[in-house]
């Protein structure tokens, strides 16, 4: 089990039928604000961190999670307990609500993993597949959610760069954020179009109506 230390950013996975299939406790980096949406958000970065082996990986192993509301992904940055990038796992998701403090979606079964190689190529693996057809062979994933999967495995055969690099912009944001938090900056007169990050955060920061700031690594 992670220790919390500072905000906590809830992750709750539903089955196919909305029943909650598990619940996890990351900390809290980034949540973007979404203009005129209340209390959802654009974007979640959350890290969870192996404080003993667990799920395959070794104690102190720690996996960053990026969650987009348009996007039907979840993508986790795993990396060893040395830094070292291990693999990008992916969630294939649909009905994705996110707020300034959790991160609700339901999982559609199909997993894959991406896995960056020398020269720019990535090799990619998919899970689950076999479950996938079963699940739509006994009716109990519709053809919406089959769809968003066969939408998202082309994606990620044929794009998995794109996937990786955004969610590693994210990453990179989420960084900037805390170092934004912690330097207690008094914001300047800057437009809110030439640095939309910026500008979430100062909203955040200073309480606007909405989510506040915080991401991965």
């Amino acid at each position: 089990m992670q220790r919390m230390r500072g905000r906590v950013l809830r992750e709750v996975k539903e089955r196919l039928d909305g029943t909650v299939k598990a619940r996890f406790s990351l900390e809290h980096w980034l949540t973007m604000p979404a203009a005129g949406e209340g209390a959802n958000a654009n974007m979640a970065v959350g890290r969870w961190l192996a404080t003993e082996d667990a799920y395959g990986l070794k104690k102190g192993s720690y996996s960053w999670g990026v969650w987009w509301r348009d996007e039907n992904l979840g993508i986790y940055r795993i990396h060893n307990p040395d830094h070292a990038l291990r693999a990008y796992r992916i969630d294939v998701l649909s009905m994705q609500n996110l707020t300034d403090d959790q991160v609700h979606f339901r999982d559609l079964l199909l997993d894959a993993y991406v896995y960056p190689r020398d020269g720019g190529t990535c090799d990619v693996e998919f899970e689950d597949e076999d479950e996938v057809a079963a699940a739509v062979a006994a009716g109990h994933m519709t053809a919406a959610q089959h769809a968003i999967c066969e939408t998202a495995k082309q994606l990620l055969q044929n794009s998995p760069h794109d996937i990786v690099a955004k969610t590693d912009q994210a990453i990179r944001d989420a960084i900037a954020a805390k170092e934004f938090e912690a330097s207690g900056e008094e914001v300047p007169e800057w437009n809110k179009e030439d640095n939309p990050l910026r500008y979430s955060l100062f909203l955040a920061k200073n309480n606007f109506p909405g989510p506040s700031s915080h991401r991965n690594v």
